[in-house]
C-alpha cells in the first residue's frame, strides 16, 4: 500500500508539473533573481542536455535531484568549471557521504565570478575611474535516504548570496525530490522541486542618498540620509517531472534515454531530452536537446563524452566533458571530475 501511494503521488505531482497554467500570454522571462541557480552541474548532464534528473545517483544528484544521493554506496569528491556565457567563471564542488541505513549525507558550494569592469555613467560614458565586480555563491547540505529498495526521497537547504559592487542579496531555499525506479527496464521516475524558498531583494551603499524633503522651505534640514526601497523578487522555482529508461541493456552496450519536464515560475513549460551510451563501462557517448518550448531560447543542441577508470580496488575515476550549443551567443565548453573512494 505504501508503494501504491508514493506512485500514486509521483503521477499526479507529475501531472501538475506539465499542465499549463492560465493566462500564460505574457512573457515571464526574467521575473527571478537568482539565475546563477539554473546553470546546470557536470559535463555528464549537460552532454544530456540536462535531462538528468530521473538519471543523477551520484554526488552530482544534490543538484540535479536530492533523492538520488541515497543511491551512491561510497565516498564522492566531485568538481566542475565551466567557461561560461561573456567570459563569467562557473564552479561547483561537492562531496558525498554514505551513511548506510540512515542514508546519505552531502555538502556543497557553488560559485559564479563575473570579471572585473569599469562603472560608466550617462555623465560619464568613457568611465568615472572607479571598477566594480559581481559573483554569485550557494552552499548547503543535503539528506537523502531509501524508503523502500525503489524508492527515495531526498532534499537540499542551501543558502543563496548575489553581489554586485556594493549591493548584495541573500536568500534561503529548499529542495525537495522523489525517486522511483521500476523493475522493467529500470524505468525511473523524478520529481523535483527546486529553489523554493524566500524573496531577495538588492541594498547596500548604492541605495542610499540624501535628499531634501522640501526644497520649497528655507532653512530646514537639507541633507537627510535616505534609503531607496528595493523590489523584493522571488528565486527560479520550478518543479520537474522526469523519466528514464534503458533502450538496451547488455554487458558490452547500454543505452539510456532520458526526458525532463520542466515547469518555471519565470518562463514557459519546457522539456529537455537526452541519451547515454556506456561501452564497457569505461567509454560515454551523450546528446540531447535542451529547452524545447522555452520562451528566448538560444540554441539547446548538447554533445558530451566520458571516461570511467577503476584506478585501484577501491577507488575510481571519473572525467566529463560537454559542449552545448547556445545559438547567437558562443558555446559553451564544460569539464568534470569525480572521485568514487
Amino acid at each position: 500500500m505504501k508503494k501504491v501511494i508514493a506512485i500514486l503521488s509521483i503521477l499526479v505531482t507529475g501531472f501538475v508539473s506539465v499542465v499549463p497554467l492560465q493566462g500564460q500570454g505574457a512573457t515571464k522571462v526574467a521575473s527571478s533573481i537568482g539565475q546563477f541557480l539554473k546553470i546546470g552541474v557536470g559535463a555528464r548532464a549537460a552532454g544530456m542536455a540536462e535531462s538528468f534528473s530521473a538519471v543523477a545517483t551520484d554526488v552530482t544528484a544534490i543538484y540535479w535531484n536530492p533523492a538520488g544521493l541515497s543511491r551512491i554506496d561510497r565516498n564522492q569528491l566531485f568538481f566542475s568549471h565551466i567557461n561560461w556565457l561573456a567570459s563569467i567563471s562557473y564552479d561547483f564542488f561537492a562531496i558525498g557521504i554514505p551513511l548506510g541505513n540512515f542514508g546519505a549525507l552531502g555538502l556543497f558550494a557553488t560559485s559564479v565570478q563575473v570579471p572585473e569592469d569599469e562603472v560608466r555613467t550617462v555623465l560619464q560614458p568613457e568611465g568615472t575611474g572607479e571598477f566594480f565586480e559581481a559573483g554569485d555563491l550557494a552552499i548547503g547540505f543535503s539528506y537523502a535516504r531509501n524508503i523502500t529498495d525503489r524508492f527515495s526521497v531526498g532534499f537540499v537547504g542551501k543558502l543563496v548570496q548575489e553581489k554586485i559592487w556594493s549591493m548584495s542579496s541573500n536568500s534561503i531555499a529548499l529542495d525537495i525530490g522523489t525517486l522511483y525506479r521500476s523493475r522493467w527496464h529500470d524505468l525511473t521516475i523524478g520529481i523535483v522541486l527546486n529553489n523554493f524558498g524566500t524573496k531577495a531583494k538588492l541594498s547596500g551603499r548604492a541605495n542610499l542618498l540624501y535628499v531634501d524633503p522640501d526644497p520649497s522651505i528655507e532653512g530646514n534640514i537639507e541633507t537627510i540620509r535616505a534609503e531607496l526601497e528595493m523590489q523584493r523578487w522571488e528565486l527560479p522555482l520550478n518543479l520537474k517531472t522526469s523519466i528514464s529508461m534503458k533502450i538496451i541493456s547488455s554487458e558490452a552496450l547500454d543505452l539510456l534515454a532520458a526526458v525532463d519536464m520542466v515547469h518555471p515560475n519565470d518562463n514557459r513549460e519546457y522539456f529537455n531530452i537526452g541519451s547515454e551510451l556506456k561501452v564497457m563501462d569505461v567509454l560515454y557517448l551523450r546528446g540531447g536537446f535542451r529547452g524545447w518550448g522555452m520562451d528566448e531560447a538560444e540554441g539547446g543542441l548538447a554533445l558530451g563524452g566520458g571516461l570511467r577508470m577503476q584506478v585501484s580496488g577501491t577507488m575510481s575515476l571519473q572525467v566529463d566533458y560537454a559542449l552545448t550549443d547556445f545559438g547567437r551567443l558562443k558555446n559553451v565548453h564544460q569539464f568534470s571530475f569525480g572521485i568514487g573512494f
